[in-house]
């Protein structure tokens, strides 16, 4: 069967399991653009995210949220995200319902919080994937609140956290760990095992 590339990962027809076959574009940047340093652990709202689409900010920053992931693609993804980039609409946007969907069809990017309810098993196994693919590739810098969510409060140390456990949260009640990140993931609570 056939593939599928989008925003510069190969997608298999084959199987889920494995339907990425990694990144197609360099992990370092062809371009003059300094590197950033690391960016400081905060989170985002989506009026928040607007902001880091690599024009709007000083330092040009980009941010694409996945799954309420928030990923600084600036310093490996430039060529991508940025002005003149192929995904350049994700930048400083929630690529989620893009991405679980594969579609670059604008009603696939909101100006508001999506709650990614109407996906299907599918289509959030595939997200999940997208989010795995991001994690491996890119810094993760937050996570996108809900409306009237609050944002964590990270401390210095927690910058240098893996990405699975500042992924947790670090002020999670739940516990953390993969179980609790497979229910998060499946969108059943953390203190549900049913």
């Amino acid at each position: 069967m056939g593939s599928v590339e989008v925003i510069g990962y190969r997608a298999s027809h084959k199987s889920p399991k494995s339907s990425f076959a990694g990144p197609t574009d360099s992990t370092e940047e062809k371009n003059d653009s300094p590197i950033l340093p690391k960016m400081k652990r905060q989170d985002f709202t989506v009026e928040d995210l607007a902001v880091y689409n690599g024009e709007a900010n000083e330092e040009k920053r980009i941010l694409v949220a996945v799954n309420q992931k928030v990923f600084d693609v600036t310093n490996k993804g430039r060529s991508m995200y940025g002005k003149g980039g192929p995904y350049a609409v994700f930048a400083g946007r929630d690529a989620s319902r893009a991405l679980a969907t594969f579609s670059l069809d604008s009603s696939a990017l909101k100006d508001t919080f999506d709650d990614l309810s109407d996906l299907n098993p599918k289509q959030l196994e595939s997200l999940r994937e997208w989010e795995l693919q991001f994690k491996e590739k890119y810094d993760l810098v937050g996570k996108l609140l809900r409306p009237s969510e609050q944002p964590t409060e990270y401390s210095d140390t927690e910058d240098d956290q893996t990405d699975s456990t500042a992924a947790a949260g670090p002020t999670s009640k739940s516990g953390g760990g993969a179980d609790s990140l497979r229910l998060r993931a499946s969108g059943l609570p953390a203190g549900n095992s049913n």
